[in-house]
């Protein structure tokens, strides 16, 4: 059962990741809408992966170095290749697409910067919080009550971005305005999605459906107030996450788990879902830069290749093949400095995570 788990939870990060690669390559409006459930699914994943492993590690600055460096090290490895080739192209070309403030929001994972790294933020976010979520998970035995709180701290935090945003609320003090917007209203709700998932796995199969059914009321009942139908605009309410957005990435995620836990089906597949699982932060970060060159060659793309579906396979099989190859290579490398400790962690941390 145990294993079963473990690759059903490499389907769903491997689904995630792809629906945010399908989100990059301009689907059409349905398919766009009906994806969008992707990032809460990867950090739903995230939460389940945290509660099966019994992580009892405590808030101490090994843990968070151990953590960040994880998500940190590749983002800003890859940034230095990105910019350094991009550089080259700029002096080619005569753009000025590379700039100090490009740079410096890219590096702070801030709008502004190269785009599409809002998503290792979010995982950043839920990094730093998990400890806290831990914490509250051992001491609430109660299913119940656990996710009565949880659901609690959701609707106030529909309340307060609901208000936001309806009013046009800004803030005079810039430091204060950009706490609130790019952290405060992506740490709640991605760690209370993250939370969701923490104890899921934990759960009998008749309370999951429950909880699933729960979102559902939930989500039609906020889609009856926000839009004309259930099917409306979903990823208008992403940045930051609302009420509608949120609870449709739940339902869905809630349901992906329920039908792969309890479905009498038979995974295939299985090196591939788990390499392109294990892989996900590296395949994402080469596509961003297969992405950006599409983007800079448009003109010279054959008329078939401007396909969204066709773009989206070129993407993800050149992503995934420069992921394979750099692991590959990698590997090769850090045999020969097993006996360098230093040489052998800075290598794992940045290329093969």
């Amino acid at each position: 059962m145990e294993s079963k788990r473990n690759n059903n939870l490499d389907l769903l990060r491997t689904i995630g990741l792809l629906g945010v690669i399908l989100a990059h390559v301009s689907p059409p409006d349905i398919v766009m809408q009906l994806r969008t459930f992707d990032v809460p699914l990867m950090v739903f994943v995230s939460g389940i992966a945290y509660g099966i492993s019994n992580d009892n590690q405590s808030a101490s600055v090994l843990y968070y170095r151990h953590r960040l460096l994880r998500l940190l090290a590749p983002t800003w490895t890859f940034l230095l290749v990105f910019f350094s080739y991009f550089w080259i192209v700029d002096i080619v070309t005569n753009d000025h697409y590379i700039t100090s403030y490009l740079i410096i929001n890219s590096l702070f994972l801030r709008g502004g910067g190269i785009g599409y790294l809002w998503i290792i933020k979010v995982f950043l976010l839920v990094a730093i919080s998990s400890p806290i979520i831990q914490y509250v998970n051992k001491r609430i035995q109660n299913n119940f009550i656990y996710y009565f709180f949880i659901c609690m701290l959701l609707i106030l935090y529909f309340y307060l971005t609901d208000i936001k945003i309806a009013n046009n609320i800004e803030f005079q003090n810039s430091l204060f305005r950009i706490l609130v917007n790019e952290y405060l209203f992506y740490i709640i709700p991605y760690s209370l999605i993250f939370a969701v998932g923490l104890r899921i796995s934990i759960l009998p199969k008749n309370q999951i459906i429950i909880l699933f059914l729960f979102t559902l009321i939930s989500y039609v009942f906020v889609s009856r107030i926000n839009v004309e139908n259930v099917f409306s605009n979903i990823n208008a309410f992403k940045y930051p996450p609302q009420s509608f957005w949120t609870i449709y990435g739940l339902m869905i995620s809630i349901l992906l788990y329920l039908f792969l836990t309890y479905g009498n089906m038979h995974l295939q597949f299985h090196k591939l879902i788990f390499f392109m699982s294990s892989s996900s932060m590296w395949i994402y970060l080469w596509h961003i830069f297969l992405l950006k060159n599409w983007n800079h060659g448009t003109g010279h793309i054959p008329d078939f290749a401007k396909n969204y579906f066709v773009k989206f396979l070129v993407l993800t099989v050149l992503a995934s093949l420069i992921t394979y190859l750099q692991k590959k290579g990698f590997h090769f490398l850090i045999a020969k400095y097993e006996k360098h400790h230093f040489i052998y962690r800075v290598i794992s941390v940045c290329f093969l995570k």
